[in-house]
């Protein structure tokens, strides 16, 4: 009984005098971001993903696709390679991109190579399309955005990702 009656009343000292002797507990949890912070990255701008590819260093040309949505052609590692854009209205407000690349192999590639990929690796999916050729792909939802650096980040998985393709199908 002592013991409750302790806690209890060490319980209800904490709370009176509450966080002031911890003043490192009484900070925010989040800072405010600086005003010299570059805003968010939505799917709804493509040409400031080009421009961020660009700044990479990547050949970036902005075209439209058959719907009229976005499409960035580029090339990572030497492969031509696409960033569709998708949930998109008219052509514009789009919500995700996804990076694509096609690699065009004289004998195509078995089912069992490309599972062995799908299920060992955690980004870039990867299928046969009608020739049996592999296609590697990785969606990324931008809705609400993200910020440049994170892009970037995806930008450099992306580059890793069809690196280590390339060596699995031995392109």
């Amino acid at each position: 009984m002592m013991r409750k009656m302790a806690i209890f009343l060490g319980l209800a000292v904490a709370v009176l005098i509450g966080p002031a002797p911890f003043p490192a507990l009484a900070q925010d949890k989040a800072q405010a971001p600086e005003a010299t912070a570059e805003p968010p990255i939505e799917a709804s701008d493509p040409a400031r993903i080009a421009q961020i590819l660009q700044d990479f260093g990547y050949r970036a040309l902005l075209e439209k696709d058959s719907q009229g949505d976005p499409v960035i052609r580029t090339t990572f590692s030497q492969v031509n390679s696409s960033i569709f854009f998708y949930s998109c209205t008219d052509g514009a407000d789009c919500k995700v991109i996804q990076f694509a690349a096609g690699f065009d192999l004289k004998d195509g590639i078995s089912l069992s190579k490309l599972n062995d990929w799908n299920r060992n690796k955690l980004f870039g999916a990867a299928y046969r399309d009608d020739e049996d050729d592999p296609w590697l792909k990785m969606t990324v939802n931008l809705e609400g955005g993200v910020t440049p650096q994170n892009l970037r980040h995806t930008i450099e998985w992306w580059q890793v990702i069809i690196d280590d393709f390339k060596e699995h199908i031995d392109f």
